[in-house]
């Protein structure tokens, strides 16, 4: 119990005490305390710090230093977003996990699709802000995409910035695993890069197939092996992966009399048709690689 509620107003009643400290009481004290190191107010934001050990550049209304879990109505969002003209509300985030929902944080309802389900950003103190100098210099940001009603899928989008840049959308997880670039293009760079020039991956796995049996085969992978048969100079294989605008590379992996060279391989909408120069004198075995472009 506090025994001087004196003290209590004339800390209070003092304008800006301690150049910006905030007066609070600790509940096993019996008068207030004044620590500028763990409370602070900073009337230009204006914003409250706390825990802020005299680190009072926060960028928030309300920084406290540390992780913070916050909840924001997606009616509360879509203001932010036109206020700061920020698809992922990076003005808004500095080190923040969120959770969000239609309705309001009394009366939530059911996620939509494209609603704005969080964030996690990190910031750096720099040049890019004139008003507070911190800026987002990476982030994941989700959303609820899908169709099933009551109960849609997420997604995650990855952003980084390059230097002297802005934050960016780089890369996409969709709700169905597919990882790729954020921004689509047709015959150019994209916003992203798999690999960098001295970095390359070490391995890449990829599901296969290896046909046992000679001729026509049904495969439903990426890669594979399938073998023509003795006395034939092609082979036809069903696969849905393929469409006919798909790449299918193709390379002999055995060696015959007559069938030498691969002429040809044509892809067509659920399978492909690899060719030889002639028939083979023996079951040759041939492995495929599938790169799809759009349908």
């Amino acid at each position: 119990m506090v025994t001087s509620p004196s003290t209590i107003w004339a800390i209070l009643a003092t304008p800006n005490p301690a150049s910006g400290g905030v007066p609070f009481i600790w509940t096993d004290n019996a008068s207030p305390v004044i620590d500028v190191l763990q409370f602070y107010w900073n009337d230009i934001l204006p914003g409250l710090s706390i825990n802020c050990n005299g680190d009072t550049a926060g960028t928030n209304q309300l920084n406290v230093y540390g992780q913070l879990d916050a909840y924001q109505p997606q009616s509360v969002i879509a203001a932010q977003k036109v206020i700061y003209g920020s698809d992922f509300l990076s003005q808004l985030n500095p080190g923040y996990t969120t959770s969000s929902s239609q309705g309001t944080g009394l009366l939530p309802s059911v996620t939509l699709t494209g609603d704005y389900l969080g964030a996690f950003s990190s910031w750096g103190y720099d040049l890019q802000s004139a008003a507070y100098q911190y800026s987002p210099h990476a982030m994941i940001a989700n959303y609820a995409r899908g169709s099933v009603a009551g109960n849609v899928g997420g997604e995650s989008h990855f952003l980084t910035k390059a230097d002297g840049g802005t934050l960016t959308d780089r890369v996409i997880l969709d709700n169905a695993g597919n990882l790729y670039p954020t921004t689509a293009t047709v015959g150019g760079a994209s916003s992203a890069n798999l690999g960098k020039a001295g970095y390359g991956w070490g391995k890449v796995n990829l599901n296969y197939t290896i046909a046992v049996a000679a001729g026509a085969a049904n495969q439903t992978t990426p890669a594979g092996a399938v073998l023509i048969a003795a006395g034939a100079s092609s082979i036809v294989v069903t696969n849905s992966l393929v469409n006919a605008n798909s790449i299918v590379l193709a390379v002999l992996q055995g060696v015959d009399a007559t069938l030498t060279t691969l002429l040809n391989v044509v892809p067509t909408a659920g399978s492909f048709t690899i060719r030889g120069n002639a028939n083979a004198t023996g079951n040759l075995k041939v492995a495929y690689l599938i790169i799809n472009t759009d349908n």
